[in-house]
C-alpha cells in the first residue's frame, strides 16, 4: 500500500472513531471479558502493585482497578451519551423555536439562559445534588442542565440565519405552515453544524462526571467511576502508589483525546466545505 493511501486511511479523524469504537465495545463486552468483580474486595491485597494476577493493581480497599476502569467506563460513557442526546433534542426543539418566532419569547429564553450559564458548573452541581439525591438520573438531568443552552444558541443561530432566505420566502407564499417550514426546509440545513459539537460536548460531559465525583456530588463509592477512583488515588500518589489515579485518569484522557480529535476535523471538514 502506498504511503499517500496509507495517509488517507490513517487520519486523526478515523483514528478518534476507533479509539471511541474500542472504548465502547469494551465497556459494552466488560461484562464478557471475565474480569474481576469491581467491587470485590481482596483483603490480603491491598494497594497491590501492578501485576500478573492485579493488571493495573488494587486500591487502599483492595478492589482490582482494571475491572473498575472498565466498568467506570459503562457508567461515564453511558450519563455522557444519554446526558448529550437529550440536551441536543432540546436544543432542536427550543432553539428552533424561539430563533423562528423571535420577539419576547426569544428575549425571555435567551435571558433564562444566561442565568443558567452565569453559575459555575460544579457549584450548580453541588445546589442541585443538595435539593436531590446522589442518584444516575440527578447527574445526567444537571449535564443536560448544563449542555442544552448550548445546543439552544447554535440552533437559535442557525435558525436565524435562514428564516430570511428566499427558500423559506418561497415556501410561505406556497402556503406552507410556519412548523412545516422549520422541520421540512429550516432544520435539515440547521443541524449539520450544531452535529459537530456533539463529540466535544461528550468530553466536557465525561469531564462534568469526573469533576462531579471528585469533589464528592453524584456517583459514589463503591460504584465504579473514573472521578472517584482519581478522587480515591490521588492522595497516595506521593507516597508511591501511582496506579491508583493514574490509570483512570488516563481512561479520561484517551477518550476525551479522541472526542476532541474527531470534532476537530469535522469542523475543518465543514470550513472547507463552506469556502
Amino acid at each position: 500500500m502506498k504511503i499517500g493511501k496509507l495517509k488517507k486511511i490513517i487520519n486523526p479523524l478515523s483514528v478518534g472513531y476507533f479509539i471511541i469504537v474500542c472504548y465502547t465495545l469494551i465497556a459494552i463486552l466488560a461484562p464478557l471479558l471475565h474480569l474481576k468483580d469491581p467491587k470485590q474486595i481482596y483483603v490480603d491485597n491491598m494497594l497491590s502493585k501492578p501485576s500478573s494476577e492485579f493488571l493495573f493493581g488494587t486500591d487502599l480497599n483492595g478492589m482490582d482497578i482494571l475491572s473498575r476502569t472498565i466498568y467506570a467506563a459503562r457508567l461515564d460513557l453511558s450519563i455522557a451519551f444519554a446526558a448529550v442526546f437529550l440536551s441536543f433534542i432540546i436544543g432542536i426543539a427550543v432553539g428552533s423555536l424561539i430563533g423562528f418566532m423571535g420577539g419576547f419569547i426569544d428575549s425571555v429564553v435567551t435571558r433564562i439562559l444566561d442565568l443558567f450559564q452565569a453559575y459555575p458548573v460544579l457549584i450548580l452541581a453541588l445546589a442541585i445534588s443538595g435539593i436531590a439525591s446522589d442518584s444516575l438520573i440527578t447527574v445526567v438531568f444537571i449535564i443536560t442542565l448544563v449542555d442544552a443552552p448550548v445546543f439552544i444558541r447554535l440552533v437559535r443561530s442557525e435558525v436565524i440565519k435562514l428564516k430570511s432566505a428566499l427558500f423559506v420566502e418561497s415556501a410561505k407564499a406556497l402556503g406552507n405552515s410556519d412548523f412545516r417550514i422549520v422541520f421540512r426546509h429550516i432544520l435539515p440545513i440547521a443541524i449539520p453544524p450544531v452535529l459537530i459539537q456533539i463529540p466535544i460536548r461528550i468530553a466536557y460531559s465525561i469531564n462534568i462526571v469526573a469533576a462531579m465525583a471528585f469533589v464528592g456530588v453524584g456517583i459514589q463509592q463503591p460504584t465504579p467511576e473514573w472521578g472517584s477512583m482519581i478522587k480515591l488515588g490521588t492522595p497516595y500518589i506521593s507516597s508511591g502508589e501511582w496506579w491508583m489515579a493514574i490509570f483512570p485518569g488516563l481512561a479520561i484522557f484517551g477518550i476525551c483525546l479522541a472526542l476532541n480529535m474527531i470534532s476537530d476535523e469535522l469542523q475543518k471538514k465543514s470550513l472547507r466545505s463552506r469556502s
